[in-house]
């Protein structure tokens, strides 16, 4: 055996360059959430803040996507429906009707991956329009008064008399609230707090027939407490942030830097998709 005085040299070992050129590629939902604010365009003291809430829109529609992806197949139900060492024993004559479901946590888990990042962008863009319409008094985050998510923000938002927008803005929060946030944030406070998402549906069909009967139509698929399909509530979340940064941005003309926008030509414009 040779020892390490007779081995061959090898190729000379070759530290780091001392400087480099990084370049970031990334994909459309990044592109799209930085087409709708830009912070090229805002003033100096938003940039940090913009950059911040266009990269949570960013997160949040990539979690509602994998969301979107953990629908369920039928077909992993039927497989331990059809294991007949599993169901010795069964009767469609069983009282009460058994209903037999699939329990994926991986869907929960990327539910509240997903509400999750709901919240996180709502804290992150409260300090921007903060920040925007009243430089120097940030507020900390989306936080609630009393059982009203949100509400510490629309309070302070409707007492700024100096905002023309004030009214309008807070319309549009109050709209998304009661159409869906409301329930986003109660649902995410209640997995963090509780440990699961109650009413949350998990893949299952109901077994008032013999088990060869039973077919993948008849499966029913997993449901978000409100009733939606893990797809179709995933699409809500895509849609209703990219609608409500958008309109949220433009009635806050005040955070565009004027110099900036002749400079590039142009504001913000609208993002591909939303």
């Amino acid at each position: 055996m040779n020892s390490d005085s007779d081995a061959a040299p090898g190729p000379a070992t070759q530290g780091p360059p001392d400087q480099v050129a990084v370049h970031v590629l990334d994909g459309d939902v990044f592109w799209n959430a930085f087409g709708l604010l830009n912070p090229n365009y805002v003033r100096d003291d938003l940039q940090q803040h913009a950059t911040a809430s266009a990269t949570a829109l960013t997160m949040a529609v990539t979690t509602a996507r994998q969301l979107s992806h953990r629908a369920g197949n039928p077909g992993d139900l039927m497989r331990f429906l059809r294991n007949d060492g599993l169901m010795t024993g069964f009767s469609p004559a069983l009282k009460p009707t058994p209903v037999f479901c699939y329990r994926d946590f991986q869907q929960i888990g990327a539910a509240f991956a997903a509400l999750a990042a709901v919240k996180a962008f709502l804290d992150v863009h409260a300090r921007f329009l903060s920040t925007a319409i009243s430089p120097g008094n940030t507020l900390q985050g989306f936080n609630k008064q009393g059982n009203e998510p949100g509400g510490k923000f629309l309070k302070w938002l409707e007492a700024q008399n100096h905002y023309a927008r004030r009214d309008d803005q807070a319309a549009l929060f109050r709209r998304h609230l009661t159409e869906w946030l409301s329930d986003a944030i109660t649902w995410r406070d209640h997995l963090v707090h509780f440990g699961h998402l109650r009413g949350f549906q998990f893949m299952h069909v109901i077994g008032d027939r013999e088990i060869n009967a039973i077919s993948v139509d008849m499966v029913q698929p997993a449901r978000m407490p409100n009733g939606e399909t893990l797809p179709a509530y995933a699409r809500r979340i895509e849609d209703s942030l990219g609608t409500l940064l958008r309109t949220s941005v433009e009635l806050t003309p005040q955070a565009q830097d004027p110099e900036k926008v002749h400079f590039q030509g142009g504001g913000p414009g609208p993002g591909i998709g939303w």
